[in-house]
């Protein structure tokens, strides 16, 4: 609950994936984010909050010594989630394979068309903080590219304290539009409206994909900074809806 990454929602794209401008990641408690609708948003509601006891800011789930419940098939360990703010959006364009089908949802990221050691010595160097990007062969057993042998990597992270989830998204994006160019913008220039509007939705914003469809665009990996600039303003409003019971 330490981490705040990504992109800010643009009320543009404002639907069920997010209905506030905040980041992808927030960083905030169920109860901290509805303190935080209720003033930014100028909700006339009663609202009250009980703190959890025993519970920090800093812990992981596995710290709290509680047993994770799956809420998904494709949502098994207490680690999941982290993966998902990783490769999620990406899965959205069917471009790749980002394991649900296999048994390392979120975590592996391949198809038949990719080196497993090209695309793992282009993202390792990138040299991203907290995560390794290990070469890695599969074969889903349902879903996308499913009964075919598929190459790319698997996701370590080294570092979860370092790690930083739409780094490794992006990195991810850049490196398969740098090394694999036809097969990607045959995919991107494919995607039916309601696609492209649904990954708009999920990412927050339409500069991503108008900067994936653009051969002579920047690397996607500008989106990092642009990203972190944009939610000083959040960051501010942010902490006074913080409960102080959690930190430490």
């Amino acid at each position: 609950m330490v981490l705040v990454d990504g992109p800010m929602m643009e009320k543009k794209y404002f639907s069920r994936y997010g209905l506030a401008k905040i980041p992808y990641i927030h960083g905030m408690t169920l109860g901290e984010l509805a303190l935080y609708y209720k003033g930014e948003m100028n909700l006339n509601v009663q609202l009250a909050i009980i703190p959890m006891k025993g519970w920090r800011r800093s812990m992981s789930f596995r710290q709290t010594g509680l047993n994770w419940m799956p809420t998904s098939p494709n949502i098994p360990e207490a680690d999941t989630p982290i993966f998902t703010a990783s490769t999620g959006a990406l899965g959205e364009l069917e471009l790749v394979s980002i394991g649900v089908g296999y048994t390392l949802p979120f975590k592996v990221i391949g198809s038949p068309w990719v080196d497993a050691e090209d695309f793992s010595n282009a993202l390792n160097g990138y040299q991203l903080p907290g995560v390794h990007f290990q070469p890695f062969h599969y074969k889903p057993f349902y879903g996308i590219y499913s009964g075919e042998a598929c190459q790319g990597v698997l996701i370590m992270i080294t570092d979860y304290s370092a790690y930083r989830p739409f780094s490794v998204q992006y990195a991810l994006l850049s490196t398969l539009k740098t090394l694999y160019p036809k097969p990607f913008y045959e995919k991107i220039n494919g995607l039916a409206e309601d696609q492209l509007l649904q990954f708009d939705r999920i990412i927050g914003n339409d500069q991503v994909m108008q900067s994936m469809k653009n051969p002579r665009a920047s690397s996607l990996m500008n989106f990092v900074e642009r990203d972190e600039k944009l939610r000083k303003n959040f960051m501010h409003k942010r902490a006074k809806y913080l409960i102080k019971a959690y930190e430490g």
